[in-house]
């Protein structure tokens, strides 16, 4: 594939996963068999309404966004134009990310950090994943596998994400792509001025449904490179 080729699928698939908060009705609500068999429409999940926390949120989120990205004109395809939007999803322990460049970020998650630090790091995951080009280097795995309806781009990123997710080999891509995300994301931070040390506490907390004390939630995996990444690699400013 040329690299024209790339930018041309690059922006159509940033197009169809596209989010206008002011086009979704705010009773929209996707069926559990359509989230199975379609994966997660966009245009059906409804924006959450509060002022203060979206403004939090948007000013966390764009300091996270390097300057390189900044500065990059309108014209560069190379360039993301970040948004981060405030949902209400009850069920999300992360972010989730679009290729136009939307961040999904659920109140619920913004309500269980504790710090400005810890909210940065849920963030800056998000932003580290679209910076890597996860959603093409899994989109292209789709593809190398068989899956000629989802590489289409038939089924939204989303569906075939839980599609393959039994796939060992699209299992071990993944957590290949979490730590790389990880080690970005603390870059993030670091550049803005974020306390490390939170990043790991962050998703601590959120490996669980219900908020519990950390001494009583066995270490996960994610927190457990984090730890070594910033045992090895980072030291606080």
């Amino acid at each position: 594939m040329t690299r024209n080729d790339r930018v041309v699928r690059e922006e159509q698939a940033r197009d169809k996963a596209d989010y206008d908060p002011d086009a979704v009705a705010p009773d929209a609500k996707q069926s559990a068999a359509g989230k199975a068999f379609l994966g997660i429409d966009p245009g059906k999940i409804p924006p959450y309404h509060d002022d203060a926390m979206q403004a939090r949120i948007t000013r966390i989120g764009n300091s996270l966004v390097p300057q390189y990205q900044k500065d990059l004109p309108d014209t560069d395809p190379a360039k993301l134009r970040f948004r981060f939007q405030l949902v209400d999803e009850p069920k999300w322990r992360d972010v989730m990310i679009w290729p136009s460049g939307v961040i999904l970020v659920p109140r619920q998650v913004v309500e269980r950090m504790e710090n400005d630090s810890q909210l940065a790091a849920v963030l800056a995951d998000g932003v580290a994943g679209l910076l890597e080009d996860q959603y093409y280097r899994l989109r292209s795995l789709a593809r190398k596998a068989g899956a000629a309806q989802i590489a289409s781009g038939a089924i939204p990123f989303a569906g075939f994400v839980g599609m393959l997710a039994a796939s060992n080999a699209y299992a071990a891509v993944v957590q290949l792509a979490h730590e790389q995300s990880a080690r970005v994301s603390l870059g993030l931070m670091s550049d803005a001025g974020y306390t490390l040390a939170e990043a790991p506490k962050a998703w601590w907390i959120l490996s669980t449904k219900e908020t519990k004390p950390m001494v009583d939630v066995q270490l996960p995996e994610r927190v457990q490179s984090l730890y070594e990444a910033l045992g090895t690699t980072w030291r606080e400013r």
